[in-house]
C-alpha cells in the first residue's frame, strides 16, 4: 500500500490525538521553518488532529486502499475477459446510456480550480497548518505559559474558527444566490448578513447585475460545499474563511450549469454575531 500521513508521523491509524500531537513535536524538534520537511510534518499533523479532517481523510484513504486492491485483482483478468467476450464500452445511444429531455437538462458542471474532495482537504489542510504555526507565534505564547494555559488558548481558537466556519456556511449561500423574479427579496436577505460598509458596495455590485439578471431571467443557488479557517484574530472578532461553493446557474433557453468555484469570506463579529466583511473571487485572492 502507498504512505500515508500516519506513516509520516510514524504513528498508527488509531494514535490517540495526544500521540500524533507528540510525534508530530518530535519531528519538527530542530528543523528550520523553511526546511521542506518542516512544512511537510505541519500538513500531516493539520490533517490528523482535526478530527473533522482526519475523519475525511481516513475515509480517502480506505477508499483508495479499495481501489489499489480492486485494481490488483482485476489487473490480468479484466483484458483477457473483454478480448474473449468482444465486449466494447457503451456508444451513445446503445444499451447503458440514455437519452432524451430529462439528460439534455442536467446541469453541467465546469469545475473551479480545482475538483474533487482530495483538493478540499489539500487545501484546509495548508489553512489548518497557518492556524497551528500562527498559534505558535502569537503574543504571550512562550516557554513560560503552563500547558494547561496553552491548551485553553487552543481551545478558544479552536472555538472561535469553528464559530467562524459555521457563520461562513450559513452566510455564503444567501449572498451569492438572487432570483430574477425576485430581485428585491434576494438583496434583502443579502443584507442581513453584511456590515454597513460592505452592505453599500454589494448594493452597488447588485444594481449593475439586476438588468443582466432580469434580461436574461438568470437563477442563481449557492450552496456552499465546505470551509476552513485560516486566519483568527487573537481578539477572536475576525477570520478569514476559505469556502468551496457550488453555483448552480440557470437561464432562459440555455441549459443550466454548476460552477465550482472558491472565494476568502472575511468575517467580523459585532455584538456576538458573524458578519461578511468583505468577499475575495477565486480570481482576485
Amino acid at each position: 500500500m502507498s504512505p500515508n500521513l500516519y506513516d509520516l508521523l510514524d504513528v498508527d491509524e488509531t494514535a490517540t490525538e495526544d500521540e500524533i500531537r507528540a510525534a508530530w513535536r518530535s519531528a519538527i524538534a530542530g528543523l528550520e521553518p523553511t526546511d521542506r520537511r518542516f512544512r511537510v510534518y505541519n500538513e500531516a499533523a493539520a490533517v490528523l488532529l482535526g478530527p473533522q479532517q482526519r475523519a475525511e481523510y481516513d475515509a480517502e484513504l480506505a477508499a483508495t486502499r479499495q481501489d489499489e486492491v480492486a485494481a490488483q485483482a482485476g489487473g490480468a483478468g479484466a483484458s483477457g475477459s473483454a478480448a474473449e467476450t468482444g465486449a466494447a464500452d457503451p456508444q451513445p445511444g446503445e444499451a447503458g446510456t440514455t437519452s432524451g429531455d430529462a439528460d439534455r437538462a442536467a446541469p453541467v458542471v465546469r469545475p473551479g480550480p480545482a475538483n474533487g474532495t482530495l483538493f478540499a482537504l489539500g487545501i484546509a489542510a495548508l489553512l489548518s497548518v497557518g492556524l497551528l504555526v500562527w498559534l505558535l507565534t502569537l503574543p504571550g505564547t512562550t516557554a513560560d505559559e503552563t500547558p494547561q494555559e496553552r491548551r485553553e488558548q487552543a481551545a478558544a481558537l479552536r472555538d472561535t474558527a469553528a464559530s467562524a466556519e459555521d457563520a461562513a456556511s450559513r452566510i455564503i449561500g444567501p449572498v451569492l444566490s438572487y432570483d430574477h423574479r425576485s430581485l428585491d427579496e434576494s438583496l434583502a436577505e443579502a443584507l442581513t448578513h453584511l456590515t454597513d460598509s460592505y452592505a453599500e458596495e454589494h448594493e452597488r455590485l447588485f444594481s449593475e447585475l439586476r438588468r443582466q439578471a432580469t434580461q436574461q431571467e438568470i437563477v442563481v443557488t449557492a450552496a456552499v460545499a465546505r470551509t476552513a479557517v485560516s486566519r483568527v484574530s487573537e481578539e477572536g472578532d475576525l477570520a478569514k474563511v476559505v469556502v468551496f461553493i457550488d453555483q448552480d446557474v440557470r437561464k432562459a433557453e440555455t441549459e443550466p450549469t454548476v460552477l465550482r468555484m472558491w472565494v476568502t469570506a472575511t468575517l467580523v463579529r459585532e455584538d456576538g454575531v458573524w458578519l461578511l466583511d468583505e468577499l475575495c473571487t477565486e480570481g482576485d485572492c
